[in-house]
């Protein structure tokens, strides 16, 4: 299989997961120019998408919700045990999450991530990429407190927003 098939595949594969989840989200679409990635990952390294892309052929960009998701810990668990397969294609990794330090670290642990994860602390990122909704109980009508509850405790804050677990690659 070609890396660009590949690649194709992967992107709609995530599109449309990403879709199906959220009804009224206007994520970047297919072919749509990204806004650069700027932050801090897990390791205090400044990741910056546009000098990653110098080097890098792509970027494969994922927003997971919190280390409390069991769906979350599987996706990144997967991803780590795949990760030469992605940087053989010159593709970079970069997560994204509103979670704060002690949880991402948290996430580390379980899954043994090698990766970039960035704290979204202000959700720029999220929201340049339309991926960030507001948690309430008709975004989230199963478990809502249990999720309410886990997102307030690992995020640092109340604001209650969450991103869309969401995959995408730039290139």
């Amino acid at each position: 299989m070609s890396k660009k098939l590949f690649l194709n595949l992967i992107s709609c594969f995530f599109l449309f997961i990403q879709l199906n989840a959220q009804y009224e989200m206007e994520p970047l679409s297919v072919g749509e120019k990204a806004t650069p990635i700027q932050g801090i990952d897990q390791n205090e390294k400044f990741v910056n998408s546009s000098q990653i892309l110098e080097e890098a052929e792509n970027i494969l960009l994922i927003f997971y919700r919190g280390s409390w998701c069991p769906y979350c810990k599987k996706h990144l668990s997967q991803l780590q045990d795949s990760l030469q397969l992605v940087l053989d294609l010159n593709t970079s990794v970069i997560v994204v999450t509103p979670e704060e330090g002690p949880s991402i670290e948290k996430m580390i642990g379980k899954t043994g991530a090698t990766f970039s994860i960035i704290h979204d602390k202000e959700y720029q990122i999220m929201n340049n990429f339309g991926v960030s909704f507001h948690l309430n109980k008709e975004t989230v009508p199963s478990f809502y407190k249990f999720v309410l509850n886990n997102t307030r405790k690992a995020n640092g804050n109340e604001e209650d927003i969450l991103p869309v677990p969401a995959t995408f690659i730039i290139g």
